[in-house]
């Protein structure tokens, strides 16, 4: 489950992670208006929360911090597998 603002990217939502940082990326279908991102990890802060006993990770901009994306723990578990250390949840 992935949310970014009030979109909700559930499945059509393309994350990727290496040592430099996050690529964020929309399937084909919904591509327009929605450009391929790459976010360094400098600029990424990530805070863990509960939703209804559910644990979530909240990673959010620096730069502009009202930009937020909500993963799921076990998806921000294994993209901070791949940040080598820059991403801690």
């Amino acid at each position: 489950m992935e949310f970014m603002g009030r979109a909700h990217y559930t499945n059509c939502l393309i994350l990727g992670s290496d040592s430099k940082g996050l690529f964020l990326s929309v399937l084909f279908l919904f591509r327009v208006g929605h450009p391929p991102r790459f976010v360094p990890w400098s600029e990424i802060n990530a805070t863990t929360y509960r939703f209804l006993f559910l644990p979530f990770v909240r990673l959010r901009l620096q730069r502009d911090p009202s930009i937020s994306l909500w993963l799921t723990k076990r998806l921000a578990t294994a993209l901070a597998a791949e940040s080598h250390g820059h991403l801690s949840v």
